[in-house]
């Protein structure tokens, strides 16, 4: 079991340790608990984020987890923090984000890490235009690339990962419009294209 109830949280998996983070208890409050699963022993133990957060990102990279930005529903502040956990040292260190923002999408494709999309947000997830920012970590230089772009904006997308390309697909525009668009990165030659949905959708 988490050792708190909870939604709008973060899931990665590193090694053998599988990382539940963050996310909104009852009444919407973020949550700064970081439930940690041993594959091996079959044991929980707990970590805390440095910033409580609703609907951050998480992505994994050899024996690190990345946690990138998320919101306070409540207060409405949404971060540009990025926590990274080492699963085998225990240790946290921190990056950021080129902007604040939550409702991400997060993953490791080929040598980099692309952060996606996801926006601002008021109190109590009120009306905010969604961004097309993507961040791009080298994880060979570990450094971060030139700041990229999706084709449009949005935030609450899905990603997935086939071979060296990700697939952000779909998300909210804004608080009426959905999108079809998918957008392609091919982390060997940092080239973008495009595809569509049959309908739009987050």
């Amino acid at each position: 079991y988490l050792s708190q109830a909870r939604f709008h949280h973060a899931a990665a998996a590193a090694g053998q340790k599988i990382v539940f983070a963050g996310g909104s208890v009852v009444g919407l409050a973020p949550s700064n608990i970081v439930d940690i699963y041993d594959a091996d022993s079959m044991a929980w133990t707990q970590k805390t984020l440095a910033i409580a957060r609703s609907f951050p990102a998480a992505a994994a990279a050899g024996n690190t987890i990345f946690i990138a930005g998320g919101l306070n529903i409540v207060s409405g502040v949404t971060y540009d923090l990025i926590e990274i956990y080492d699963v085998n040292t225990g240790e946290w260190t921190v990056e950021q984000l080129s902007q604040p923002r939550a409702g991400l999408v997060a993953t490791r494709v080929g040598d980099k890490l692309l952060f996606a999309g996801g926006g601002q947000f008021g109190p109590f997830l009120s009306p905010s235009p969604a961004t097309d920012v993507v961040d791009v970590y080298d994880l060979n230089t570990q450094d971060w690339l030139p700041v990229q772009h999706l084709s449009e904006p949005r935030a609450f997308s899905a990603i997935a990962v086939n071979g060296n390309k990700a697939y952000i697909a779909g998300g909210y525009i804004d608080n009426n419009t959905m999108s079809k668009r998918v957008d392609v990165y091919d982390a060997e030659t940092g080239t973008w294209s495009q595809d569509s949905l049959s309908e739009a959708r987050a």
